[in-house]
């Protein structure tokens, strides 16, 4: 009977490689393998037998553990402190905002905005004092949609929430409904605390930080006071739990909310005419008509879409007026 003998050094350095690897793919399970190939190469006394079979047993064994973490649904690279998520998301954050609500303000309210073909309705030039003020709002706006991002992902590493990241759970078409899904949900969302917030028990506790800006500009767009960036960030909570969601869909939901929210905010004069005052300006929420919002406290509470304004009797009779033969 042969004496077992112990995988050779480069047999450890392979397997050991594919154990550092994996351990956060697979936790303890990669260790369990590892222990388990290392009894099966011992029982080879042949070098060069013992050499293949490390070279089969470890391709054999990432395969395993990468099958193993797959079916798991985990993707335990991602598995941070929710400290570190919640510096992480914060610094996101804020960055994005000022790229995306600063990029639009250098384009909009400079000497380059006079090649658009605009005609000035409302020609109110924002005070560096109510800019201060919205930038205030947002970036206390940001600590608290970092943190809801930090309960996101938590939430997610411990396997409670539907979020996914492998396309063939659902597939391509599923992606796409849902996008448009969580968008009509989160518009309604929206509507309903909106008009929430302008109760007149309520306006100035929740709400009135964001209405200091008559004339809003981009750096309106992420203006909240802290509870009602609270209520708001609820829903993004929530839908993870509800709805199963691909990464990229969730990301593409917060890139559209981002982008949506400035171009609301631009201001009643900051777009040609011949946009969006057209035929989609009747289902799809603008400048123009979150601009008389903010001049009209009483209408115009949605985000993306007009048909709740519509439906529910918010929404401005001269609107279509003023802007539907203007197209």
């Amino acid at each position: 009977m042969s004496t077992l003998k112990p995988p050779t050094r480069w047999g450890l350095f392979y397997l050991g490689t594919c154990c550092i690897n994996h351990y956060i793919l697979c936790g303890n399970q990669s260790t369990q393998s590892i222990q388990l190939t290392n009894q099966t190469i011992a029982c080879h006394s042949d070098s060069r037998s013992r050499y293949n079979l490390e070279l089969s047993c470890g391709f054999a064994l990432e395969i395993h553990l990468l099958s193993r973490s797959i079916d798991s649904k985990e993707i335990k690279l991602l598995d941070h402190s929710f400290s570190y998520y919640g510096f992480a998301f914060f610094a996101i954050i804020v960055a994005r905002y000022f790229l995306v609500a600063g990029g639009a303000y250098l384009f909009f309210y400079s000497s380059l905005s006079q090649s658009l073909d605009c005609q000035n309705l409302q020609q109110q030039p924002p005070s560096w004092k109510s800019i201060q003020s919205d930038i205030k709002l947002s970036v206390v706006s940001a600590v608290v949609f970092a943190i809801a991002s930090a309960v996101i992902m938590s939430a997610y590493n411990s396997g409670l929430t539907l979020l996914y990241s492998h396309s063939q759970h659902y597939g391509l078409w599923y992606s796409v409904v849902s996008y448009v899904a969580v968008l009509v949900l989160q518009d309604a969302y929206f509507y309903f605390t909106h008009r929430l917030f302008h109760h007149p028990l309520l306006f100035q506790w929740l709400h009135q930080g964001h209405h200091r800006s008559r004339y809003p500009t981009p750096w309106t767009s992420f203006a909240f006071d802290p509870v009602e960036a609270i209520v708001s960030s609820f829903f993004l909570i929530g839908i993870v739990f509800i709805v199963p969601l691909h990464f990229i869909t969730m990301i593409a939901v917060l890139i559209t909310m981002t982008v949506w929210a400035v171009l609301n905010h631009l201001g009643l004069e900051r777009l040609p005419l011949s946009f969006p005052h057209h035929w989609l300006g009747k289902w799809f929420i603008g400048p123009a008509h979150h601009s008389i919002h903010h001049l009209k406290y009483t209408l115009h509470y949605g985000l993306y879409f007009t048909f709740w304004d519509q439906l529910f009797g918010t929404q401005d009779s001269q609107y279509e007026k003023k802007f539907g033969d203007r197209g």
